[in-house]
């Protein structure tokens, strides 16, 4: 794979910077209503546009804390997400993770989620496959929806608070289980490893998806985005039950 051993040191030695934070003291802000910033995301941040604009000077990139650096007439774009999770990481709790994706022509080629935390490194690159650690992933196919454990991330602010209350009575009552892990690229990731069975969120940025996107294609499953509504909705799963939960909601 042409950017893995690139890629896994990078998000490796970013993680380093995560860890000293998630272990040591971190001082934070409010950038919007209930959405945070601390030092680190934008010590990490720095230092991934720093190792890629080195490796790859004519690349293009976005980057959440910074924005966007397109003036380089690049068919390349690079996406980072810093801290995906950072309301997890300034509660000290371990779901946080470094993602990061490339495009080609506006097509996902490579896209990494990494958790400085628990060592875990989700990695695809376009028709490579996906995998964890190296090992290779399959998304999961649970049949039956009284089966199914749901990651669900929705806004931690009350705006769309009718479209949240719908989607969670639809299915609460069905399903063995619907969590919020508070980090879209490791849910992402924990779809493509059949740790959970589907994913639905709202409002997602390019940067939080991205990544997660890839890996879940590569391990067989798909990322849906619907507009129901007034609001854009993410839907992760195998394509069978991908189908079955946007027939749900449509209803």
């Amino acid at each position: 794979m042409k950017y893995y051993s690139f890629l896994k040191t990078l998000a490796k030695n970013a993680g380093k910077i995560i860890e000293a934070g998630y272990f040591g003291e971190i001082n934070f802000k409010e950038k919007s209503t209930q959405d945070y910033i601390t030092q680190f995301d934008i010590r990490v941040e720095k230092f991934i546009k720093k190792q890629l604009s080195k490796k790859y000077p004519t690349h293009n990139i976005l980057a959440e804390e910074s924005g966007s650096s397109d003036d380089k007439k690049s068919d390349y774009l690079w996406i980072i997400d810093p801290i995906d999770g950072t309301t997890n990481f300034i509660h000290k709790i371990p779901m946080c993770a470094i993602s990061i994706a490339l495009e080609y022509k506006k097509k996902l080629i490579a896209g990494l989620v990494y958790n400085p935390i628990t060592k875990e490194f989700f990695y695809a690159e376009k028709n490579s496959g996906a995998y964890l650690n190296g090992k290779k992933l399959r998304i999961g196919n649970s049949p039956k929806i009284k089966d199914w454990f749901l990651a669900w991330c929705y806004p931690d602010s009350m705006r769309n608070e009718k479209g949240i209350k719908r989607i969670f009575d639809l299915f609460y009552p069905k399903c063995l289980r619907i969590t919020k892990l508070g980090s879209a690229a490791i849910e992402l990731a924990y779809v493509a490893s059949g740790r959970v069975d589907g994913y639905i969120s709202t409002g997602l940025k390019k940067w939080d998806y991205a990544a997660g996107e890839l890996i879940v294609k590569e391990a067989g499953g798909v990322l849906l985005k619907e507009r129901i509504g007034k609001g854009n909705l993410f839907i992760a799963s195998s394509k069978k039950n991908a189908k079955i939960i946007l027939a749900m909601l449509r209803d």
